[in-house]
């Protein structure tokens, strides 16, 4: 089972750079993994809904209702890096109702006219819980991010761009094969323009 530091030491060995022991160890390769790689794992969790990081929660109320615009407000989930789907009981509330957003996320809030709201989100999951497509992209990522710090060569960098785009579309595929594909509704309009 992996953790941050092996992850980062994957990325940190792949550019020719010592591997870490601890983020506090007081070694360039330490300091650059401290300050980059939690911006670069949430980013890199935030760009697509993987099947390992994706979770369904209930949302709980917040006490105050918003100054304007909405009845309720909902607290998300603290570690959540981004929302793929709103659930209003039983039924998915379409994105607009009669001009008017359904919905509004601001800050660490759901704003919306509903009194039972649930999310599917994507969360910052420790790296234990990594798909290993999932963490091999993840890795790529980091060596490109890394490469210039650590190797200073424009090619390298972007020999490791290539790297980190294949991995990701990898791990990307797989991870979609996962799941059934989704139907597309064709409606009146759908079918005049085809």
């Amino acid at each position: 089972m992996s953790d941050a530091v092996s992850v980062v030491n994957q990325a940190l060995l792949a550019v020719g750079a010592d591997p870490i022991t601890t983020f506090g160890d007081e070694t360039t390769e330490s300091k650059v993994a401290a300050v980059r790689y939690a911006p670069i794992k949430r980013a890199f969790l935030r760009s697509y809904p993987w099947n390992c990081a994706t979770r369904r929660v209930a949302l709980t109320e917040y006490p105050t209702p918003p100054i304007s615009g909405f009845d309720k407000q909902f607290n998300l989930p603290p570690n959540s890096v981004r929302i793929l789907q709103v659930w209003a009981g039983d039924m998915q509330p379409e994105a607009y109702r009669n001009g008017e957003r359904a919905y509004s996320i601001e800050g660490s809030k759901l704003l919306i006219n509903e009194t039972a709201v649930s999310v599917v989100y994507v969360e910052d999951i420790p790296e234990a819980e990594f798909d290993s497509h999932v963490e091999e992209a993840l890795v790529a990522k980091l060596a490109f991010e890394f490469s210039y710090t650590f190797v200073a060569s424009n090619t390298t960098q972007q020999q490791f761009s290539v790297i980190s785009e294949a991995k990701l579309q990898e791990a990307r595929t797989t991870d979609s094969l996962e799941n059934p594909a989704t139907i597309l509704r064709i409606d009146g309009l759908t079918r005049v323009r085809h």
